[in-house]
């Protein structure tokens, strides 16, 4: 409490648990934060059979969190496959209410390396007709749980959807996750959709030439976290800020003086 109106923006945040136990990466439990171009990565490993771990925990009922334009990753590993390993890993947790919530323009991945443990992309715990949430211009990966969103120009590249009552348009998925109908888009190869989707890298998910996803979202803009059209804000690659970022600096010092060169870039957030 306090900490109301701040901004987490522009940096990398891991942690990989070998422990039993749980941890948050990201815990918020208060309202109006902010969270945008960080990457953000929950790893789970080792050969221990309980704990939890999140890369983003929402406690309670939340008013007005905005995650855009992020990485967000969470992992179970047990690459030798021979530990049992049965924890939890999330990537975005909401436990309570969400009301005017946002999560935009975001990769968002959730996997296991491994047939035992459980993995959640986005996971919400309440189902109850007073959320407010809504989520759109998402490249994702894995298990999808949501109550009474509204859910649009995202791209599920493979896993699950599941919950009930929320308003699903203009999504593609690799098979029947969003419904046949509201122009989502049904069993979509991933490899005409992105410039290389398997690589996990983000300028792997500009979308290619004569791409299904390309105005395909709703009042024609494009599908997946580079699309803008309908309110989003464009994911920018490496997270790179949108005020003027210096990337090069050149001192040459002559005696008590010094002669100072800087190059900047200014980053649009808008094509």
């Amino acid at each position: 409490d306090g900490s109301q109106g701040s901004v987490i923006q522009g940096m990398n945040i891991y942690r990989s648990g070998w422990s039993s136990g749980s941890y948050k990466i990201v815990d918020i439990n208060t309202d109006n934060i902010t969270l945008k171009k960080n990457y953000i990565f929950a790893l789970k490993n080792g050969a221990h059979t309980d704990g939890t771990g999140y890369s983003i925990y929402i406690n309670g009922d939340r008013n007005d969190i905005n995650i855009q334009q992020n990485w967000i990753f969470a992992q179970i590993a047990d690459w030798s496959n021979s530990y049992n390993y049965n924890g939890y890993i999330y990537a975005i947790r909401f436990t309570g209410i969400p009301t005017n919530c946002i999560i935009k323009n975001n990769f968002i991945r959730s996997w296991k390396s491994h047939t035992y443990g459980y993995a959640y992309t986005i996971h919400m715990d309440v189902n109850d007709v007073a959320i407010d949430m809504d989520i759109y211009n998402n490249v994702m990966w894995g298990s999808i749980t949501t109550y009474y969103t509204d859910q649009f120009n995202n791209i599920l590249v493979s896993g699950t959807k599941d919950g009930g009552g929320d308003v699903m348009a203009n999504n593609l998925c690799d098979g029947t996750q969003y419904p046949d109908m509201l122009n989502n888009q049904q069993n979509v190869d991933m490899s005409t959709v992105f410039v290389d989707y398997v690589l996990y890298i983000d300028n792997g998910y500009i979308l290619a030439s004569g791409s299904p996803a390309t105005g395909a979202g709703i009042s024609g803009g494009d599908c997946g976290v580079f699309g803008y059209q309908a309110g989003g804000v464009p994911y920018v690659l490496s997270g790179l800020p949108a005020i003027p970022a210096i990337y090069e600096t050149n001192v040459v010092q002559t005696g008590t003086s010094a002669q100072v060169t800087i190059k900047a870039v200014s980053h649009n957030e808008h094509k």
